[in-house]
């Protein structure tokens, strides 16, 4: 087991088991699946989609690149997101997932909303926004895509000032919090499409914004380096998360190999957890880790972790080293999370200084906050030597994976330039990278620059892949809500469908209702029917029922005036509790509609009209 005898936000009093690959393991409630397995010593979750390399946890959030499971009948979901519960039972997946025949038993639906703030993300930036919008009496609306508000306040220890922020937003009638909500696409006019996960199923949230405050922070993203995707290898600040959020001690010797200020914090907390720090190798001071030794395999068929790794200097020369360890936590820098600023149609800059994409300028009514605005002091990042690949011996560049899901190295980007291909765009396709269901979350960036580096251009000049919507993966059966089964094409009948039926009605389908098409006698085809009945309207009487036709309902102060606009014939002399026949022609003069307008009373509910206000057209 590799729980700390204390910290954490889990609550052990609570324990929760659990089956990963058919084995049984125990956690605590507050863990995620990939919290508990690292709890309970599990280096290796999958094994990779194209060479079937051994790979572990990578990250502790939606980045995630390796930890792909299946749940159920739901497949390719993060580990590191999927929360634990009593009798949970998931299997790792290999890069791919597993369809199944059997209907979902989930429940899934739809709501629409509107707010004057829409807030992305519950960390402090995002809470700040909300407190601000709240106080002001705005309708305000704060999603966030974890299990509770805080962001990396949760991965720093717990603030005082967090519990009071929340507290006061939970007190303010105009808020609404959601968790466990991510907001995954930008529209026009600031409509914004969030996915919530629920008990036994999700919600879509359609909402539409006055005003949008994108606090969705920033990934870290790797330094790469030959074979730096063993099981053991982690982004620096999910140590961070393992260790103060969920109590968990990754491994028990580590390394950090970093190019900023941001784990300056992390030495600290792995001693504190009983972790011994080996060595901190950062490139500002010259040397780099240029690769990574497996430990062997034992007698449970184990293997391909970490090891050890191999240090030495930027320069190529001098002398070498190795270093034993079991975790090894990296850090090449952060990128805002702009994708969903890049949707609404924001452009980007290179910033040189931050050695990241920021946003180039303000679009109308959505702000950027916090690190996804660039701010990434609040991240610790400070002083930054833009820094991406690290030669080997020999230059070979076949296990420098710069894509984990996709297992795409620096040597298929080599190969993609080698092509003749300059794009960024024609190398993503070309090599798959950021094209898994991460969506290059850790990978873009790192795409970008090693194309710049290849071509002698400037990052900036490179640019990124366009960012589209879904940020995350949204399951069908979502999107789909209750219109799935009997629903997805339910039958609309009318109050005399039983009559119409008993009378040999053969009906057609009309806006999905049941309409009696012609009623055949004895062996009639339909022609001689349809004659029978034209025969029978016009020597004696015909029943419709009409009550199938669509329904409109006009208000305003200028709806007459609508009216004569739209119908040929006048409606400013329509009486209340009158209705009138109207044709509609395009600009050559040609019908193509009609329809019956009606007036309700102005008189009130007498005689069964309505008051005065609304004009319904039946079309």
């Amino acid at each position: 087991m590799s729980r700390l005898p204390a910290d954490g936000r889990v609550d052990r009093s609570r324990p929760l088991r659990f089956t990963f690959n058919g084995h049984a393991y125990q956690g605590f409630a507050g863990d995620t699946l990939a919290s508990a397995l690292l709890a309970n010593g599990v280096r290796v979750v999958a094994n990779s989609v194209t060479y079937g390399r051994a790979r572990g946890i990578f990250s502790a959030g939606i980045e995630e690149p390796n930890a792909l499971v299946q749940v159920g009948r739901e497949p390719m979901l993060r580990a590191t997101q999927v929360e634990l519960i009593d009798g949970l039972d998931a299997i790792g997946l290999n890069g791919k997932g597993r369809l199944t025949s059997q209907p979902d038993p989930g429940r899934f639906d739809k709501i629409y909303a509107h707010c004057e703030v829409l807030v992305v993300g519950g960390g402090r930036s995002g809470l700040t926004a909300a407190l601000d919008a709240g106080r002001k009496g705005d309708r305000v609306m704060l999603v966030d895509e974890q299990a509770e508000l805080g962001g990396r306040l949760l991965s720093a220890g717990w603030s005082d000032w967090l519990s009071s922020a929340v507290t006061e937003l939970e007190s303010m009638p105009g808020v609404r919090l959601l968790a466990r909500a991510t907001a995954f696409g930008m529209y026009e006019q600031n409509l914004a499409l969030i996915a919530q996960r629920r008990e036994g199923g999700g919600r879509l949230w359609q909402v539409r914004a006055k005003r949008v405050v994108l606090a969705t922070g920033a990934h870290e993203r790797p330094l790469i380096f030959a074979n730096n995707d063993r099981p053991g290898v982690m982004l620096a600040g999910a140590v961070r998360t393992y260790l103060n959020r969920y109590g968990v001690a990754p491994a028990t010797r580590a390394v950090i190999f970093t190019n900023n200020d941001s784990t300056q914090l992390l030495a600290a907390d792995l001693q504190r957890a009983g972790i011994s720090v080996e060595a901190i190798v950062d490139v500002r001071t010259g040397e780099a880790i240029i690769d990574s030794i497996p430990s062997p395999v034992d007698g449970g068929g184990q293997g391909g972790g970490l090891h050890s790794v191999l240090i030495a200097p930027l320069t190529g020369g001098g002398p070498r080293h190795q270093v034993e360890c079991d975790l090894l936590c990296v850090s090449g820098g952060f990128n805002p999370t702009l994708h969903l600023f890049s949707q609404a149609q924001g452009r980007l800059r290179y910033d040189d200084g931050l050695a990241c994409f920021v946003p180039e300028a303000a679009l109308p009514n959505v702000e950027v906050v916090g690190a996804a605005a660039g701010d990434l002091g609040g991240r610790g990042q400070g002083a930054i030597m833009p820094y991406w690949v690290v030669p080997s011996d020999g230059q070979d560049w076949s296990t420098h994976f710069v894509d984990l899901e996709r297992d795409v190295t620096v040597a298929d980007v080599r190969r993609a330039l080698g092509t003749g291909m300059r794009s960024v765009e024609h190398v993503k396709r070309f090599t798959t990278i950021g094209t898994g269901s991460d969506q290059g979350k850790t990978a873009g960036i790192n795409e970008t620059a090693i194309v710049a580096m290849q071509l002698g251009q400037a990052v900036g000049a490179v640019g990124v892949t366009t960012f589209r919507p879904p940020y995350v993966p949204v399951s069908f059966a979502l999107m789909a809500g209750r219109n799935r089964g009997d629903l997805f094409a339910p039958i609309r009948t009318t109050s005399i469908h039983p009559w119409l039926r008993a009378h040999g009605a053969v009906f057609e389908n009309v806006g999905q209702w049941k309409r009696p098409w012609y009623f055949p006698r004895h062996d009639e085809d339909m022609e001689t029917a349809v004659l029978r009945e034209c025969r029978a309207a016009r020597e004696n009487v015909a029943v419709m029922d009409v009550s199938t036709l669509g329904k409109i309902e006009i208000q305003g102060p200028d709806v007459v005036e609508f009216l004569n606009r739209i119908y040929t014939n006048a409606f400013h002399t329509l009486k209340s509790g009158s209705c009138r026949y109207g044709l509609m022609c395009k600009v050559d003069g040609m019908v193509f509609d009609d329809g019956v307008v009606m007036r309700p009373c102005s008189t009130g509910w007498r005689n069964g009209c309505r008051p005065s206000g609304p004009i319904y057209a039946f079309g």
